[in-house]
């Protein structure tokens, strides 16, 4: 029997898809929520128990944007490792399967050295850049140190849960993420209400919780067997393996740094209106995040299916595959993004006690976002599905350029030449990210239909076959 047909890998290239994705796709939304719970547990413990809370609470908030200007590239390359790996595992290619993987934990580890030791060193320069407040400073610069600390911790973690992604198995990097959560929240509680290390403490917590969750999946992978099986003696670079990685990686890299760097030129506009402002922005930015990642797992599960199609050369697949994870996305998006803003001052009060000095207004200013960025937030999603298609049916570069132009030009033109002209409001600012979506979308959706006749009209699916939605 071959190694594919083992425990833990899931051949996405035949039988039903609809029961395939959910079963997948579940798992990679429980994790991302878990990543997600990693920042709100910082933000909720800062806020309520460090001192001048929720201005300690906007300052790790601040450091957000910057911090993903950083990890983003790399999460590409990560994403382009997935991308590898799902296809040579629908080729049935299982020595290159291995030669990927652990070229990819050798990229990994250095990727994360890097980004710790510039992290480190240029933290409080970059910060001042942004525009982030004295009262603000120092707790920003301290969070941005101790949490650089875990990027090698990351890179691995994030690298080698690509590889078990691309094979299907998403529930084992849930348990390590769900671990470590549990991990995360006892270190944040013991390094900011034991030691009242404040924003530096909760960085600290995250950084524990990442080198755990690392050091379990590679346990894990050392101990499975088949074509997923880690050990440090195998470790090597295999340049035919750097090159694929790369090639499909890298647009995905620049397109998320590129998003990442409009997003700090965003956080510095939201700067520039204060304190309560970016308080306000960051708790309900927090929460806007569990909407987003949900939609992201959908997409994500995308990217892998059609990547193991086209592996396969089924692209008489493709189609459907997106077909139903845009039903799920819209209708997801849409219940959640009404739920967060219904519920959204009980939402925000736990980011923001009624102690605070000006909590009204702080809880005030988040509803703004609440009401424009959330409630519209499955357009979102509707994007990052056809994306993601693009992504997996080899046209990487296509989806950069669009994400580049579309999005993170659209929101520099508001910025500069539109916003200086509208009403001194927050508000002004949030209206740009709907308005983008809807643009990036549509020219997603005719991006796919052009690449996807094309595709099919070399690569017709053999006599008799027809996709299985069950």
């Amino acid at each position: 029997m071959s190694t594919l047909a083992k425990k833990n890998v899931v051949d996405f290239t035949q039988g039903p898809m609809l029961k395939k994705m959910i079963l997948f796709a579940l798992p990679i939304i429980a994790n991302h929520l878990l990543q997600s719970l990693y920042n709100s547990t910082d933000m909720i413990v800062v806020g309520q128990f460090a001192e001048n809370g929720a201005f300690a609470m906007g300052a790790v908030g601040a450091c957000g944007p910057l911090i993903r200007v950083f990890i983003n590239f790399f999460f590409g390359i990560a994403a382009g490792v997935g991308i590898c790996v799902a296809q040579k595992i629908g080729a049935k290619e299982e020595d290159a399967v291995q030669k990927y993987i652990h070229t990819a934990a050798v990229m990994s580890f250095v990727s994360g050295v890097v980004l710790m030791v510039v992290g480190w060193f240029m933290a409080e320069r970059m910060l001042i850049w942004t525009g982030v407040p004295d009262t603000m400073l120092s707790d920003a610069t301290a969070y941005m140190k101790a949490y650089f600390v875990g990027m090698p911790a990351m890179m691995v973690l994030n690298f080698l849960s690509a590889s078990l992604r691309a094979a299907g198995d998403t529930f084992h990097t849930m348990i390590f993420m769900a671990i470590a959560g549990a991990a995360n929240v006892f270190a944040n509680l013991v390094a900011v209400v034991g030691f009242g290390m404040g924003a530096a403490g909760v960085g600290i917590g995250t950084t524990v919780a990442q080198t755990l969750a690392a050091v379990m999946i590679v346990v894990y992978m050392m101990r499975l067997e088949g074509i997923c099986n880690f050990s440090f003696k195998k470790l090597a670079v295999f340049g035919e393996m750097v090159k694929g990685i790369l090639a499909n990686g890298i647009p995905v890299g620049i397109q998320s740094t590129v998003l990442a760097l409009s997003n700090v030129i965003v956080q510095a506009a939201k700067n520039s209106y204060g304190d309560i402002v970016i308080s306000g922005a960051t708790a309900a930015g927090t929460i806007e995040g569990y909407i987003s990642v949900v939609l992201s797992g959908i997409a994500t599960a995308v990217i892998t299916m059609v990547s193991q199609n086209v592996g396969a050369g089924r692209y008489d697949r493709v189609k459907d595959i997106l077909k139903m994870a845009l039903i799920l996305v819209v209708i997801i998006g849409i219940v959640l993004g009404a739920l967060v803003t219904l519920f959204g001052d009980a939402l925000l009060r736990l980011f923001v006690s009624d102690d605070e000095a000006a909590a009204d207004e702080i809880r005030s200013e988040g509803m703004k976002l609440m009401y424009i960025v959330c409630l519209p937030y499955f357009i979102v999603g509707i994007y990052e599905c056809f994306t993601a298609a693009l992504k997996g049916m080899k046209k990487a570069i296509s989806a950069m350029v669009l994400s580049i132009v579309g999005m993170c030009g659209f929101k520099l033109m508001w910025i500069y030449l539109v916003l200086p002209h509208l009403p001194r409001d927050v508000s002004m600012l949030y209206i740009a990210y709907p308005i983008a979506w809807v643009l990036v979308s549509v020219a997603a959706i005719i991006l796919f239909v052009i690449t996807y006749r094309a595709r099919v009209r070399y690569n017709p699916p053999a006599l008799g076959e027809t996709p299985e939605m069950e």
